[in-house]
């Protein structure tokens, strides 16, 4: 009896390691913009693959690549796609996961349905128009009461995706007015009054909090920022229509997709089309195509499989509560062969 209580005793010491060790540890951080969806897949996946805990944090998108890069991460979230010099090192990759969108809010007591163009944003970001009345915002809105009131441009301060989107637009659609070169930080021009705050959660609030603000915001808080009361702009496009941040709009982006770098690499900014939404985006997962061990490497391989697969993360229940799209055929295909080489 004593050798064989010796035996289980020993059986017990070796097996519970064992079991222990079966799991997964996985971690994501980046942007502010994709978390409320990452969120969401997190915990539908662990219905399909309990052995697999992704932890998340979310950090904007210059963090997330930077956490990819050095390894404290196993996935880096972001907006942007890989810069040159970012994608020569660290062994990354760029995953295409969905298609998302940003919008421009506005905190105007009584005022609804104001339309906005790249040109006066463009403005309003570089102080050349300081009022919510000025003749060329009036110019767009006949029959709105716009106020006699100091516009209050709100940012980002963090390395946002958001931000790349955001300057990508005036870029596109304003050449002339807006001459800084898109990225997720910039030297932003000093504009009077001007506001700040890190992630798309603390922007929407600190827009809430200021009377006669502006922000650009990340889409997947669209509902809190019109439950908040906030109004939301419809944008002018390529074509010259003003246009609403809807699933249809950015469905309209989708499949206007041109050229796809084989790195994943592809802009929706300010695509032609009467119904095109002209800020739509490509959300990425940046990985190291080398990860720490094959477990890890196998794990991270099936979770991403799994995001990009119509039947799982861009399945319509998951991206409509945060008003993504799915990935088109051709990205998704790419995502495939991407997330196969992972080692």
């Amino acid at each position: 009896m004593r050798l064989r209580s010796a035996l289980l005793t020993a059986l017990t010491l070796l097996v519970v390691p064992l079991a222990a060790s079966a799991r997964v540890q996985l971690r994501e951080t980046g942007s502010t913009l994709l978390y409320p969806v990452m969120n969401a897949w997190v915990a539908a996946y662990g219905k399909v693959a309990p052995d697999v805990d992704v932890a998340t944090e979310a950090t904007g998108s210059g963090a997330g690549v930077a956490a990819a890069e050095s390894g404290s991460a196993n996935l880096g979230a972001s907006d942007a796609y890989l810069t040159n010099d970012a994608a020569s090192r660290g062994d990354l990759v760029q995953i295409p996961l969905a298609i998302s969108g940003q919008f421009v809010a506005y905190n105007l007591s009584g005022v609804t349905g104001l339309k906005l163009t790249g040109d006066v944003l463009a403005a309003v970001y570089t102080g050349k128009i300081v009022k919510w009345n000025d003749p060329k915002i009036a110019a767009l809105n006949a029959g709105l009461k716009l106020p006699d009131e100091t516009i209050v441009p709100l940012r980002r301060s963090d390395k946002s995706g958001d931000t790349f989107l955001f300057t990508s637009f005036l870029a596109s659609s304003a050449p002339h007015a807006w001459t800084v070169t898109p990225a997720t930080s910039i030297a932003w021009p000093n504009v009077a009054g001007e506001e700040t705050a890190k992630g798309n959660p603390e922007l929407l609030q600190l827009l809430q909090n200021t009377r006669d603000g502006i922000a650009y915001i990340g889409i997947s808080l669209y509902e809190q920022t019109a439950a908040k009361g906030l109004g939301i702009a419809a944008l002018r496009n390529r074509d010259g229509q003003f246009v609403m941040p809807t699933k249809a709009a950015l469905q309209e982006a989708t499949s206007r997709i041109g050229h796809v770098a084989r790195d994943g690499r592809v802009s929706l900014i300010d695509l032609p089309g009467a119904h095109t939404y002209p800020i739509a985006n490509v959300e990425y997962a940046i990985v190291k195509k080398k990860q720490p061990d094959a477990g890890t490497a196998q794990s991270l391989r099936a979770f991403l499989g799994w995001i990009i697969d119509p039947t799982g993360g861009n399945a319509p229940a998951m991206l409509d509560p945060v008003h993504f799209v799915p990935l088109p055929d051709s990205l998704r295909g790419l995502s495939r062969e991407t997330i196969a080489a992972l080692r």
